[in-house]
């Protein structure tokens, strides 16, 4: 009866505060919201560490029921040696975003509410990688991740999965990353129920107190609202763009990410990326019918690019007819910015693709040039860095050879600096080539 009432207190200051704060949103006085989450917090984490047996939690309360206690065998929220949970919605290894939070996501090194065992912060739009289907807490409302970007890169703990998402979906403020699916309890060989817990079965035992994350989420619900009145007092109405602005700085990053890669998708699938697509040596990129295209995030800031590549079996002969292209995000549209195109002939011509720097790992774009017929051979390679909607060029190589005596000399070049052939292949040996086929092996695609 003590942990019952414990929790109804809890309940109480929980609805008093949020009564007050909503309240104060109309009076627009500040509050500090970290130390109230913070405050929030130190609630819950007593409330959860009180011990009580399940019997006295059976009395009929049946007009407030609203939902189940999980019973298992320890209330501490790290504890999973009896019962372990799993959500079968969760994708492991797959890229997710931060989502829905408005000051930051705590990594912690328990699956606990208690702020003395945060590891890190995570931003909106962070991204992270989840480590497993097990889930934590009591309810299975914590996940395990890594962090792959931000201040807390990373690190790796434990964070509330109803902030997470995976990149390029949509997710509402308060769902899980696998809203669809449940956590689904798996007892472990030793695992027991106390007799006490079997005994009550028949009984209603309910939960009275909403999750600590439920309560938090409502008081980050009240100070977004403050924050947007206070903006919409100091701004100027009288604005044509003022409303769409609004529209736009209200959606969270997840949602930004995915109307980005409805723009990508659209410009690779009407075409209309053929007609920034260099065309150098007389093929026409239109003639392209065969295409494919692969969104990607290469700089992993939450904006995605696009790599398009087409081809033509019509017009291709003795080799291939190609179109590329390598496509960002600037201002809300989509840009092309590097490209290329080959005619099909022994002309050649250029052609765009991803590529991985065999040192470092690290993967970049490579623009390609090949062109023959002039009694020799002549190729070209340029390696570029990608990072905020900006190529920088990080190596080049060139080659042209004389198969017929008298037409010329050949030349052999690194970085614009004269040189051995043996240098020049080595420099490229430096580079492994990912062609479109086979980016999704190597990458996250959306």
């Amino acid at each position: 009866m003590r942990l019952l009432k414990n929790k109804i207190a809890v309940i109480s200051i929980a609805a008093s505060l949020t009564l007050l704060l909503t309240a104060c949103t109309k009076e627009q006085i500040p509050f500090d919201f970290d130390s109230i989450r913070e405050w929030l917090s130190s609630i819950f984490e007593s409330a959860e560490n009180t011990s009580s047996t399940v019997s006295e939690l059976t009395e009929d309360t049946s007009s407030t029921v609203s939902e189940p206690i999980e019973i298992t065998s320890s209330n501490t929220p790290s504890d999973t040696s009896s019962v372990q949970l799993t959500d079968s919605g969760i994708m492991v290894g797959k890229t997710y975003v931060v989502t829905g939070i408005t000051h930051y996501l705590s990594i912690k090194d328990a699956p606990s509410i208690n702020n003395s065992h945060e590891l890190g912060k995570m931003k909106e739009g962070d991204k992270l990688v989840v480590n497993t289907q097990d889930v934590y807490g009591d309810k299975g409302e914590y996940c395990h991740i890594t962090a792959k970007s931000g201040d807390a890169k990373g690190k790796t703990g434990y964070v509330l999965k109803s902030f997470i998402a995976l990149a390029g979906e949509k997710n509402n403020e308060t769902s899980s990353a696998a809203a669809s699916s449940a956590p689904q309890k798996q007892a472990a060989a030793s695992s027991t129920v106390s007799s006490s817990a079997a005994a009550s079965s028949a009984a209603p035992v309910v939960s009275v107190v909403p999750s600590a994350p439920k309560i938090i989420n409502q008081v980050e619900d009240i100070q977004r609202k403050t924050n947007s009145e206070n903006a919409n007092t100091n701004s100027d109405t009288n604005s044509p763009d003022r409303s769409q602005t609004q529209v736009q700085e209200s959606k969270t990053s997840g949602e930004m990410f995915t109307d980005y890669v409805s723009l990508l998708r659209d410009y690779a699938e009407s075409g209309e990326w053929k007609n920034n697509c260099e065309n150098p040596t007389g093929g026409d990129p239109q003639w392209c019918d065969e295409v494919s295209y692969n969104i990607i995030d290469l700089d992993e800031d939450g904006v995605p690019e696009m790599l398009v590549w087409g081809s033509s079996q019509k017009y291709s002969g003795p080799r291939p007819m190609t179109a590329s292209s390598f496509c960002v995000i600037d201002n809300g549209n989509v840009k092309t910015i590097k490209s290329g195109s080959t005619c099909g002939g022994t002309m050649g011509g250029t052609s765009v693709n991803l590529c991985q720097e065999k040192s470092s790992g690290k993967f970049m774009i490579c623009h390609g040039s090949y062109t023959g017929g002039f009694g020799g051979q002549a190729g070209s390679s340029a390696y570029y860095s990608y990072s905020g909607g900006s190529l920088s060029q990080q190596a080049s190589t060139y080659k042209v050879k004389y198969s017929t005596a008298g037409y010329g000399t050949d030349e052999f070049k690194v970085n614009d600096s004269p040189t051995t052939e043996d240098a020049v292949d080595a420099k490229n040996a430096e580079y492994e080539m990912i062609y479109y086929q086979d980016i999704s092996s190597k990458l996250t695609t959306y």
